[in-house]
């Protein structure tokens, strides 16, 4: 009999259950080392590189910029210009420009050889691993320039840039340390790191570079300075930086903040950079024999400014805003007469551009004591020019000196004026004054007026002695001084040959609204235009004025609050007559020493019919008959001469004007004071 055992029969194991149980183990070992190695990797990641998880330099890139450098250039956002690099986000609607296209089909454009500037970028950018562009590594989000002058060669200075970075720009710092890993020495390029940091010498570069990081901030550097200034700023809370400086937070932070923290800013210590090239700073040149630059000179001039800060926007064209302190003992007396006066408000621009009409090329608007003004202006005359001037009106009995004469007008005239120049699209009158056939603007001047009456017996004075002044009329025996009337005011017109484009200056005493005004025109049908314009131009008439326009009010907006000179230019209004006027100008510039071809002329035709003969030596009769010979040789020579340059002087001029006509506006303001100049500039460049 069989005998058997109460309970559950035994089991063998399942081979499924098994490996399930194994695979957990496995899992669960294979979990333990990857934590582990991740353990151990992040604190070797943190210990010999950086930790993945510290927190980015948490205020501007300036504030690793020592307070005292020579020159400062920064911007933010960087990567937003382009798309991809180097490539401009608005690439297309560049090229899509007339003005673009004809940059590069010029030979300008070979000049700046833009082509090959892109090739080398281009190249960079292949290099980089995982399609990434050198702006997604270093400075696509802040980028900065700063330095110290050292010599007479700017490329003697010292420099320091300062970009943000990714992680794998900390990356590669951190890896500058283990030069073996790199393998930079079959690049020729060699890494000492004696001075605590890495620094990169060798191949092609000019100047070792130190280099540093600060969290996401590297620092790439000529000086070892650099890189202590900054690990010891960061320790500071940036105490003593270029950022907590009273010009970076009056002039730069304050004015990029309004354009929204991408605008360019910019710092330059002329002094110091003027005293390392030994450059006297003199701009305008006071001793130009030229009018324009020695009397620009006298209002303004380079060596008197200490430093300019101020910042650049690019958004739409343009925008600028620059502060200059001024080195006050250095100014003249006119200088510190001038900047110490009041300077105009939008109110009074916008009276005033109420005369321009809308299609006005440029209206200048200045406030200054009229008296110092034309004093200066005279002091900037040739010597020569300043003696007929004198002799002109001191023949008249009533003056004995320029002097008298400035003074009576000092007394005529409130301080300020305003200078309107149009396209000349006004019909010519038949029956009026004769004039050559050359290519000019009409051109208006508004001066608001003290005493009037002085102004009309002046007038009176010049046109009751016509000849005197060059004063003819289309008849002989006319004085070429007229009377007429012009949108109902009373005109008077001086007609004379000397005045270019249109034979005649006229003139008006008006009182439109409530201002007496005196103007000044090269056209008679435009000083009833500029009153109409004032007394009719309201939005929606048949005179639109500048004060109508939104973009000059937009600009005006956005520019100084105050200032004592405004420039408006509109480039596209002007480009039609400079185009004719182009044709006169490249003519006129033809270059040729006349002096010379004379005397070489003059010398073959003395050989040829005056063997032994010498220049100067000849009679009267023979030197007569030597001109008649010569003038038809030299006439030859300028019409081949001209066919030579013309087109290519003409070609040039069209090119500038078309680059002009790319702007629509342009808006320029200067105030003065005796410690320090403020500019804005607005120029709206629209890519259409």
């Amino acid at each position: 009999m069989t005998r058997t055992h109460g309970g559950v029969s035994p089991q063998h194991p399942n081979p499924r259950n098994l490996t399930v149980a194994r695979k957990h183990r496995l899992l669960r070992l294979f979990a333990i080392l990857l934590g582990l190695a991740l353990f151990i990797g992040y604190f070797a990641f943190s210990t010999f590189l950086f930790s993945p998880t510290e927190a980015d330099f948490d205020v501007d890139v300036a504030g690793l910029v020592p307070r005292d450098v020579d020159f400062f250039v920064a911007r933010g956002e960087l990567a937003e210009l382009f798309d991809p690099f180097p490539s401009l986000a608005v690439e297309q609607e560049l090229e899509a420009t007339e003005a673009w296209r004809t940059l590069m089909e010029s030979e300008d454009a070979r000049g700046l050889d833009i082509e090959g500037a892109r090739a080398a970028l281009d190249q960079v950018a292949q290099q980089l691993p995982g399609g990434l562009a050198p702006l997604d590594i270093f400075g696509g989000a802040d980028l900065a320039l700063a330095g110290y002058f050292r010599g007479a060669k700017l490329e003697a200075a010292d420099w320091a840039v300062y970009g943000r970075v990714n992680w794998l720009g900390k990356l590669g710092a951190e890896l500058l340390s283990y030069p073996g890993l790199l393998g930079l020495e079959a690049s020729g390029l060699s890494i000492d790191l004696t001075s605590g940091h890495p620094v990169l010498s060798g191949a092609d570069l000019p100047r070792p570079l130190h280099i540093s990081r600060v969290r996401d901030v590297v620092i790439i550097s000529t000086a070892a300075e650099f890189i202590d200034d900054a690990g010891d700023l960061a320790g500071r809370d940036s105490q003593d930086s270029f950022l907590l400086s009273a010009r970076y937070h009056d002039h730069i932070q304050q004015r990029g903040e309004q354009s929204g923290g991408d605008a360019l800013e910019a710092f330059v210590d002329l002094a110091k950079l003027f005293e390392n090239l030994s450059y006297d700073g003199a701009w305008p040149n006071r001793k130009s024999q030229d009018f324009l630059p020695q009397f620009l000179a006298r209002l303004v001039q380079l060596a008197d400014m200490k430093e300019t800060v101020g910042v650049v926007d690019f958004d739409g064209g343009l925008a600028l805003d620059v502060h200059a302190p001024l080195s006050s003992e250095n100014l003249t007396a006119f200088q510190t007469r001038l900047y110490r006066q009041r300077g105009f408000d939008r109110a009074r621009v916008l009276d005033a551009a109420r005369y321009a009409p809308a299609d006005t090329s440029l209206f200048l608007y200045l406030q200054g004591d009229i008296g110092d003004l034309l004093r200066e202006a005279v002091a900037s005359m040739e010597p020569a020019m300043r003696k007929n001037l004198e002799d002109l009106f001191r023949g008249t009995g009533r003056y004995a000196t320029l002097e008298q004469l400035i003074l009576e007008l000092d007394g005529s005239l409130k301080n300020r004026l305003a200078l309107i120049m149009r396209p000349n699209d006004y019909p010519d009158d038949a029956g009026g004054p004769p004039h050559d056939n050359q290519v000019v603007p009409a051109v208006g001047l508004v001066m608001w007026l003290e005493d009037g009456d002085r102004i009309v017996n002046l007038r009176d004075l010049i046109g009751g002695q016509g000849a005197r002044f060059g004063l003819q009329g289309r008849h002989p025996g006319e004085q070429g001084y007229y009377s007429n009337k012009e949108a109902g005011f009373s005109t008077r017109e001086f007609w004379s040959p000397l005045v270019p484009g249109t034979g005649v200056i006229a003139t008006v005493n008006a009182t439109p609204i409530d201002e007496e005004v005196c103007i000044i025109a090269n056209s008679f049908r435009m000083l009833g235009d500029l009153l109409k314009r004032y007394t009719q131009g309201g939005v929606g008439g048949s005179y639109p004025n500048l004060a109508n326009r939104t973009d000059f009010v937009a600009l005006l907006d956005e520019s100084l609050p105050q200032a004592n000179l405004l420039a408006w230019v509109d480039p596209r209004s002007a480009g039609p007559y400079l185009r004719e006027w182009s044709d006169q100008w490249a003519r006129f510039a033809v270059e040729v020493d006349w002096v010379s071809e004379r005397a070489k002329a003059e010398d073959q035709v003395i050989a040829q019919h005056y063997p032994g003969k010498r220049r100067g030596r000849l009679t009267d009769q023979e030197q007569d008959a030597v001109d008649g010979l010569v003038d038809p040789i030299l006439r030859a020579l300028r019409e081949r001469l001209e066919a030579e340059q013309v087109p290519v002087l003409r070609a040039a001029k069209e090119r500038q004007i078309v680059y002009g006509e790319a702007v629509s506006a342009a808006l320029f303001m200067l105030a003065f004071d005796p410690r320090a100049l403020d500019a804005s500039l607005r120029i709206v460049m629209p890519l259409d």
